[in-house]
């Protein structure tokens, strides 16, 4: 049986981090896909911008240019003024199968339901864990405890007995003494 901290630590976090990684990944590519095919609204148009630079361990980086200047977010699929085909495509992908013939809602969606249930299952575990240890505990005292209630009726049997050898002791003295007396 595995540790629950060792399984999580050099199993299940780096999987949750592959999956996040492989969303965000897939999100930043369907995004810049889409956004470079369209036109900006800059003095001369462009096009083939980026919205994304890089995803690197976490981070998501905007294209500096867009930071500096929103004039360079493509929204126009033809560069005419007016048209918004690109932003109703960046719209649209929200409910595209881009991850696995998921969107990237059910996918993102799935990922937190599965760091969900491990997180759960975790929970149950620990509770019978628990459970088990405290049974195993009692049985450990059962089996080397000792029964204050138990040694109590012990040490009432032994002062009894103590006492009636004492009295004993004492009538064999006395009876000793009485027949020294007589001789």
């Amino acid at each position: 049986m595995k540790q629950p901290i060792v399984e999580a630590t050099n199993k299940n976090i780096p999987n949750y981090l592959k999956d996040l990684d492989s969303i965000a990944n897939s999100l930043m590519n369907s995004i810049n896909s889409i956004h470079q095919s369209g036109y900006t609204s800059t003095n001369p148009q462009q096009t083939g911008i980026k919205f994304f630079d890089s995803y690197e361990t976490g981070k998501l980086t905007i294209n500096e240019n867009i930071l500096n200047d929103v004039n360079y977010i493509a929204v126009s699929s033809d560069g005419s003024v007016g048209n918004s085909d690109i932003a109703k495509s960046l719209s649209a992908l929200a409910d595209s199968k881009v991850l696995d013939g998921l969107s990237i809602g059910e996918k993102y969606s799935g990922f937190v339901s599965k760091i969900a249930n491990g997180v759960s299952e975790s929970s149950q575990n620990s509770d019978s864990y628990n459970l088990v240890l405290e049974q195993l505990s009692e049985q450990k005292a059962s089996y080397s405890g000792v029964s204050t209630d138990e040694e109590t009726v012990n040490v009432l049997q032994f002062q009894k007995s103590y006492e009636a050898a004492a009295k004993l002791i004492t009538v064999a003295n006395q009876l000793f003494d009485t027949l020294l007396q007589m001789v």
